[in-house]
């Protein structure tokens, strides 16, 4: 009986150190995922490289586009742009605001092509402060992140914008023609830092943009 009782209580004291350590390595596990996570949402995403869209929680201040990111410098944008063979960029000059603007083309066989990148240091700031995203430069983009292009992501109620950016803070109409029934509607995220624009024309979808700004 005695020797029953000696087993039961062995068995009994192996199982709880099973368990203990079972537990230990739950912990220790759960612990480097989060530390990956963290690095993960802490990296740099390059748009040509990986489909953001795969971690929602990193904002566009983490995000980049041919190495051009939000908070670079006029000097350091445009040096990028030199050296890259296929872009094309000028100062925008059109405008009448105190913003130093520069427009971004790709090339087709060594020539200017289209528009795919507008850039804004607003108030001629020395940090890059927006990144708009045309419709040409969705050919550059990976997977899933083509759809920021497109009114699946616009629309809030699809569950691709749902689990991606979730609901807007702010929407507004930020351009109205009615000579020419043309308007844009932008949605505003503000701690994602992107805003999504609705192009219209004559009531029909005629694009969707988005851009990246600093996140609030």
């Amino acid at each position: 009986m005695n020797v029953l009782k000696i087993i039961s209580k062995f068995a009994h004291t192996e199982i709880k150190m099973k368990i203990k350590s079972i537990i230990a390595l739950f912990i220790v596990a759960f612990s480097f995922m989060s530390s990956v996570i963290v690095a993960q949402d802490n990296k740099i995403l390059e748009l040509t490289a990986a489909d953001v869209t795969l971690f929602p929680k990193v904002t566009s201040d983490y995000i980049s586009i041919w190495n051009i990111k939000l908070g670079m410098t006029r000097e350091d944008a445009e040096k990028i742009l030199k050296e890259n063979v296929n872009l094309f960029y000028y100062v925008d000059k059109a405008h009448t605001t105190s913003d130093y603007r520069l427009y971004v083309y790709d090339k087709k066989d060594g020539v200017k092509s289209n528009c795919v990148l507008y850039l804004i240091w607003e108030n001629n700031g020395k940090e890059l402060s927006m990144i708009s995203f045309f419709k040409d430069i969705k050919k550059y983009l990976i997977d899933n992140t083509q759809k920021l292009l497109t009114y699946e992501a616009y629309d809030s109620k699809t569950p691709f914008s749902i689990d991606y950016l979730g609901q807007p803070d702010k929407e507004e109409i930020t351009l109205d023609v009615p000579s020419i029934k043309y308007k844009h509607t932008t949605r505003y995220y503000y701690s994602r830092g992107i805003e999504m624009v609705l192009q219209e024309n004559e009531g029909k979808v005629h694009g969707v943009v988005f851009a990246f700004v600093k996140h609030k």
